[in-house]
């Protein structure tokens, strides 16, 4: 099932899931053996504390999606390993606790070192190229966002060598499976490489021969095998006869294709 806002509705139904699996872990915790009565009233207040969060992201992913999250039966097994997950967390912290917060804590840093850097693909403008009387070329980014300026394509001008000089260019388009969280079910990519001929106008050094090279051992293509992770080159070329002096053409990137206008 895909519906409008389906990542932030999964999102906050695994919140709630894993909320739900610490509040029964932390009531669990008021049998253990030897402990006091302090202990075992913190650890039904902690609980309740818990449930209500579980509950207000529940009420959140309800909400983003008009109820038809509720609908979406494939993420049952993951949230019921999540919720089982975190249960065995907080019931037994020594043993089960620290794995999970240190194997979370690689998650994330993955996930934000290796695929969040790229932009979420939404047919929007990449970049504007223009020509000059002279014949000379510029090529334009779109808006830097403001809380990342580095993460667009540099300006750069290079004299053309006439009319029927091609640009081409090749961008990535990359998912992974809806049920992920944080990244599921989010087309993402960008303009890997521009050139003409032999000459390299632009590489953008996030990506390589493949798309992370060497960055995860292969962690792509291993992830492309078990069907959590799709990739898609996206070849384009441009004949700068359509460009007129003066005038230029914005970049579209969707999740298929590049496009001039």
């Amino acid at each position: 099932m895909d519906f409008e806002k389906l990542a932030p509705a999964r999102d906050y139904l695994y919140l709630f899931a894993l909320l739900m699996g610490a509040g029964f872990g932390s009531i669990l915790n008021r049998f253990r053996k030897h402990c006091s009565r302090s202990f075992r009233n913190w650890s039904i207040t902690i609980a309740l504390i818990l449930f209500s969060g579980a509950l207000a992201a529940l009420s959140a992913a309800v909400i983003y999606s008009n109820g038809k999250i509720l609908m979406e039966t494939s993420l049952f097994p993951y949230l019921g390993i999540l919720m089982a997950l975190f249960l065995l967390s907080f019931r037994f912290p020594k043993a089960a606790g620290f794995p999970v917060i240190i194997i979370s804590g690689v998650f994330i840093v993955w996930l934000s070192y290796g695929y969040l850097r790229f932009p979420p693909i939404n047919d929007s403008g990449r970049l504007r190229i223009t020509r000059e009387t002279s014949g000379l070329i510029h090529v334009i980014p779109a808006a830097a966002p403001a809380k990342a300026p580095e993460k667009t394509l540099p300006v750069f001008s290079f004299q053309s060598s006439g009319n029927d000089q091609v640009l081409e260019f090749r961008a990535f388009s990359f998912s992974f499976l809806k049920a992920l969280p944080v990244i599921g079910g989010v087309n993402r990519g960008d303009i890997a490489e521009i050139y003409s001929g032999d000459e390299i106008y632009y590489t953008d050094p996030r990506f390589g021969k493949k798309l992370f090279p060497g960055l995860y051992l292969g962690a792509d293509a291993i992830l492309a095998s078990k069907r959590f992770f799709s990739i898609e080159e996206i070849p384009a070329k441009l004949e700068l006869r359509r460009l007129r002096s003066g005038e230029g053409l914005t970049v579209f990137l969707s999740e298929t294709e590049l496009t001039f206008r």
